[in-house]
């Protein structure tokens, strides 16, 4: 079984992402990106073979979520709406401009045959625009 906190690329040149924390092994992953650029949504689901329970805590227990998802990552570490043992919403935002902001929703049902299906669905927004930026320039003439 793999076991790791590792990043890699796996044999379909998709990235994962692999916590003890989260999950035992990482079976199967599909993407599904839709669209590109501003209000991007991207789909990612794994079967992973740990069950409903331990993933849902991976993901809602602040302290076992800040493995893979840290604090820095999120605009809130509060989730925006959550539905126990089934799915959790967190707001993100980058750190550095145009501080795009997203909302990534992780949902959990059981898998046929023992473990867990989580799909991640990742819809990123428009960046956020400075209270100046836009408009139409004036000038005054004095």
């Amino acid at each position: 079984m793999k076991n790791d906190d590792s990043v890699g690329s796996d044999d379909s040149g998709h990235d994962s992402h692999d916590s003890h924390d989260s999950h035992d092994s990482h079976d199967s992953h599909d993407s599904h990106d839709h669209g590109r650029g501003r209000g991007e949504t991207l789909v990612q689901q794994y079967r992973l073979d740990a069950s409903l329970d331990k993933v849902w805590r991976a993901i809602s227990v602040p302290a076992l979520r800040e493995h893979w998802l840290p604090d820095r990552d999120l605009a809130s570490p509060e989730p925006l709406h959550a539905v126990p043992g089934r799915e959790i919403r967190y707001a993100m935002r980058e750190r550095h401009p145009p501080f795009i902001e997203s909302e990534v929703a992780l949902r959990l049902e059981a898998a046929a045959g023992g473990g867990t299906v989580l799909t991640i669905v990742h819809a990123v927004g428009a960046p956020a625009e400075a209270a100046n930026d836009g408009g139409p320039v004036f000038l005054c003439a004095a």
